[in-house]
């Protein structure tokens, strides 16, 4: 069968829409052969899906790393991230933990930087590369590996369902020095990501963590840590056993909490 007569089939077929005979066209006018254009020219794949493997033959992959992402499951968003990996020498085994429908595109993208970029081993990506994660977790927990954090910071804050700016401050915290107990203070569901901050800020500055411990509470809303953060370190509040929490807040306008 010649090419024109693979082309006239199709058309006559009226399988076919306008934009996927356009990719099929394509595939020929730049040097694929019949069977690697047979490959993807299916009305089970939209015509951008049909771009993406077009794509793949076009740079050369072969017919294994192809037929990965040529799923009609995919997008063409997915498809074109499973694309990526094996453009930039991702190997199978690597492409496979998340080439999966259950990942959207934004996910696979930090999946596959974790390989691609921050060099991280199996472990660690497999460790972010679930579902629950959303892509700026991925992000956030990608980050702290790159930034040589040890498995046991990272799961401090992947264990409690907390949000990203939550994660980020924590992650901050061990990147900036601060040790397990000193985190632990304020890594927890109940404190919003500009609580942490105040909290974080305090022990960075050189509070102790029981001066630290006073203000560490839910019924303080950020700009009422800081208040009490800045008054602790200015009046260099040390003895914390003659001090109380509502002396603090009274010296400070806080009395109405």
């Amino acid at each position: 069968m010649t090419i024109n007569d693979f082309i006239q089939q199709c058309k006559n077929s009226s399988n076919f829409t306008d934009y996927q005979m356009a990719q099929i066209r394509l595939g020929f006018k730049n040097g694929l052969t019949i069977e690697e254009v047979k490959f993807y020219a299916s009305c089970k794949f939209k015509d951008d899906q049909m771009y993406q493997i077009r794509l793949g033959f076009e740079n050369n992959l072969t017919i294994e790393q192809i037929k990965i992402y040529a799923v009609p499951e995919f997008s063409w968003e997915q498809m074109e991230e499973i694309r990526e990996g094996f453009e930039h020498n991702l190997s199978i085994e690597q492409v496979k933990v998340y080439a999966e429908p259950k990942f959207n595109n934004n996910q696979m993208y930090q999946i596959r930087l974790g390989f691609q970029e921050s060099s991280l081993t199996m472990e660690q990506v497999k460790f972010y590369a679930k579902p629950k994660f959303n892509d700026k977790q991925m992000f956030e927990i990608r980050y702290g590996f790159e930034h040589n954090l040890s498995m046991k910071q990272v799961k401090i804050y992947t264990q409690h369902k907390l949000n990203d700016y939550q994660m980020e401050q924590i992650r901050l915290g061990f990147e900036h020095g601060l040790t397990m107990e000193q985190v632990k203070v304020y890594a927890e569901l109940k404190f919003n990501a500009y609580q942490m901050y105040e909290m974080r800020k305090g022990l960075e500055d050189g509070l102790t963590i029981k001066q630290v411990e006073l203000y560490a509470s839910p019924e303080f809303n950020d700009e009422q840590m800081e208040k009490i953060r800045e008054f602790i370190k200015e009046n260099n509040i040390t003895n914390i056993s003659i001090i109380s929490i509502n002396t603090i807040k009274f010296l400070i306008g806080l009395n109405c909490i």
